[in-house]
């Protein structure tokens, strides 16, 4: 299975998610975007190894404990 991360360039700890995913044997493809808006961050999120994670339909997404402004997403592309 292959995800996409979507993350913004000013996110500090996308790192994090990236090395979690790969944990998880999740291959990961990087793409620099500005947050998508149409990436709902209102869905009640699920605690994800420090960070809250979000999954509706085949989209996850994050908000990082620290701040809503900074964060990103993961979509399945394959």
């Amino acid at each position: 299975m292959s995800y996409t991360l979507c993350i913004s360039a000013s996110c500090p700890s996308c790192e994090k998610i990236i090395n979690l995913l790969q944990d998880m044997k999740v291959k990961v493809n990087i793409k620099d975007v500005q947050l998508e808006p149409n990436c709902d961050v209102s869905i009640i999120p699920a605690l994800f190894k420090g960070n809250k994670l979000i999954a509706y339909g085949k989209t996850l997404c994050f908000i990082l404990e620290n701040t809503k402004k900074q964060g990103g997403f993961v979509r399945k592309t394959s």
